[in-house]
């Protein structure tokens, strides 16, 4: 997160001032209602999962509330997917992580899908090899 971080602070000087991690809690919370989460996404909540300042991605709303709200459906829990963020756009495909596609040592490749339930795979529409890569 630390490249991150730095391309950011960059052009939003201030940025690292700004974010702020989730609570341990939360995470706590959410792996065990997502299952295990991928080491590149557990570092993103620890260094900036409650608010990522003034900084939107890809219409994406990435707070670790949005994904603990969405996991109180019981259909969502531990998949093979893990929702990251919620569209804020027109398109409602929301990002997922795929933990049958991962990559490196511990991140997943990011996909696109309708938050739905019995939504198959093939539904999916990837993204991104990883959410650093996303990032």
């Amino acid at each position: 997160m630390k490249h991150f971080i730095d391309l950011v602070k960059k052009y939003h000087p201030g940025f690292s001032q700004r974010i702020e991690p989730a609570d341990k809690y939360d995470i706590s919370t959410l792996e065990r209602r997502a299952g295990s989460l991928p080491g590149a996404y557990r570092r993103f909540l620890e260094t900036m999962g409650t608010s990522m300042g003034d900084v939107e991605l890809a219409e994406a709303s990435l707070s670790i509330e949005g994904a603990l709200n969405a996991y109180t459906l019981s259909w969502l829990k531990d998949d093979r997917y893990i929702l990251f963020g919620g569209d804020n756009g027109l398109s409602s495909r929301h990002w997922f992580l795929d933990r049958k596609s991962p990559h490196g040592a511990d991140d997943c490749m990011v996909v696109r899908r309708v938050l739905a339930e019995n939504n198959p795979p093939e539904a999916s529409t990837p993204q991104y090899v990883g959410l650093e890569e996303f990032l």
